[in-house]
């Protein structure tokens, strides 16, 4: 009997951290995810960040770095999306060219998640 009291205990135990939810990210953890799509990660200088209204997983904020040149690009806004690590950078093709139909899209991420 004492065995299985145990077991049922080390099962609820199991259970509960597992409904747990994932840390909410910091600014530090977001500045890592940017930094792995620029060519300079080491040249990421990151002004104004903050955490979107509409999602504690989405980080927005600006962020100036240099390009394959060596030049810095100027400030550009960013969103992270802490969740899937995924970000957008503003004039970025990486993950979505930022022409046409991409700057669209990038400007209305914006509008939903950081104004």
């Amino acid at each position: 009997m004492i065995k299985l009291g145990l077991c049922a205990a080390a099962f609820a135990s199991a259970a509960f951290v597992a409904l747990r939810p994932p840390p909410i990210p910091t600014e530090a953890d977001h500045q890592a995810v940017v930094k792995r799509v620029l060519i300079d990660p080491g040249s990421a200088r990151f002004e104004q960040a903050w955490k979107s209204k509409r999602s504690p997983l989405v980080w927005c904020g600006y962020v100036n770095a240099k390009n394959f040149h060596g030049s810095y690009m100027g400030l550009r806004g960013y969103i992270a999306f802490m969740d899937d690590k995924q970000v957008n950078i503003e004039g970025e093709t990486h993950p979505i060219a930022l022409t046409g139909a991409g700057a669209t899209v990038f400007y209305g991420r914006w509008k939903a998640y950081c104004d």
